[in-house]
């Protein structure tokens, strides 16, 4: 027996793909033996990764611009937000349309499309 179920709210905060994502890995877990708690706190650590960097980004552009260091802190920031969406995909199973950060802006949305459409909210 796997333990006991996923916490229902969880599921519901989690959203619509993400919940059935760890609903089924439940289901699996027994036979996989992964801890299932391990996987949500991954899932929900890059949610809240992936807000506070984009909270950064959107900081860091509306910032003055005589800000020192304003433009080395936005690349770093631009490039950290990247590996974190692509460990999403990782994390997640997809396949990301790049392997390696920075991601060129036309394929970051398809990969913030493809993460958002498996239920991960940020």
């Amino acid at each position: 027996m796997p333990g006991p179920l996923p916490d229902p709210l969880l599921l519901v905060l989690l959203g619509g793909a993400a919940g059935a994502w760890v609903s089924g890995r439940w289901h699996r877990r027994a036979a996989s033996g992964r801890d299932l708690a391990q996987e949500l706190e991954r899932v929900l650590a890059l949610a809240a990764t992936l807000h506070r960097l984009e909270a950064e980004i959107d900081w860091l552009v509306h910032a003055d611009r005589r800000l020192p260091g304003r433009h080395h802190r936005l690349v770093a920031a631009s490039r950290a937000y990247d590996d974190t969406l692509l460990a999403g995909c990782r994390l997640l199973g997809l396949s990301p349309p790049v392997e390696r950060a920075p991601i060129p802006a036309v394929e970051r949305l398809t990969v913030e499309a493809e993460l958002a459409r498996a239920g991960v909210r940020w």
